[in-house]
């Protein structure tokens, strides 16, 4: 979620190669991004248990989980359209706030 748009794309076009043949998947959609980070996010509970994820560090993570459910649903339907990776504002501010949670695991 801290990475760049280009970065972003690369690994959906990566992640969609099974279903795309290898070829551009710019007509998916970027919520896989908010998916898997949401996989993971709700396990982290789990995490803390077994000792793979500080509590501090699943805090850190709240402000962007704040953030794609605030942005997700049908209304919001254009922030998930694949170009909105450079052009729409709000996916900067996913990446800022992604940028601040991913310090809490680098320190």
């Amino acid at each position: 979620m801290a990475a760049s748009a280009d970065e972003q794309a690369t690994y959906l076009d990566h992640i969609h190669a099974p279903l795309t043949g290898g070829l551009s998947a710019a007509s998916c959609s970027n919520d896989e991004l908010a998916l898997e980070f949401d996989d993971t996010f709700h396990a982290a509970g789990h995490m803390i248990d077994a000792g793979e994820l500080t509590p501090w560090q699943r805090d850190a993570a709240l402000p962007l989980d704040a953030i794609l459910k605030q942005w997700s649903g049908q209304s919001h339907a254009d922030f998930w359209k694949r170009e909105a990776l450079w052009s729409d504002p709000r996916w900067n501010d996913v990446r800022s706030v992604a940028k601040k949670a991913l310090a809490a695991f680098t320190q």
